[in-house]
């Protein structure tokens, strides 16, 4: 499947929490990103994916760490994450910037503790 950038905005570390759940929804386009390699001089690859979070739907660029982590636990044919859960982690970087780092979830509830409602879990009315 390829998807368009344009289609849905950026998912950026400002729209998230630590502890969000996002949904794979594609298996993912790599494209040329704006960033050149410093010892080729060509474009580096940018690894987009659509994702759902919290009902919205985004492109997220994913970084190496996170498909790494999600191949572990998936495989790495990405058309095997689509609708695959992820738990979101905010690394902050030096520049001060929020980088999402993503780890595979296999059953949500799972991560709930016994305090979340159970109109919150996964598979039991809301989201």
């Amino acid at each position: 499947m390829i998807i368009s950038s344009t289609k849905y905005g950026f998912l950026k570390g400002s729209d998230v929490k630590d502890g969000d759940v996002i949904t794979i929804k594609n298996a993912g386009e790599i494209v040329d990103s704006n960033f050149k390699d410093e010892k080729t001089d060509l474009p580096k690859k940018d690894y987009r994916f659509e994702v759902e979070v919290a009902g919205e739907m985004k492109i997220l660029s994913m970084n190496k760490t996170s498909r790494v982590q999600l191949a572990e636990a998936w495989g790495k044919d990405t058309d095997g994450w689509v609708d695959k859960t992820a738990l979101v982690e905010l690394v902050k970087l030096p520049s001060g910037k929020k980088m999402i780092s993503l780890t595979a979830v296999e059953d949500l509830n799972d991560h709930l503790t016994k305090d979340t409602p159970d109109d919150f879990k996964f598979g039991k009315g809301k989201k």
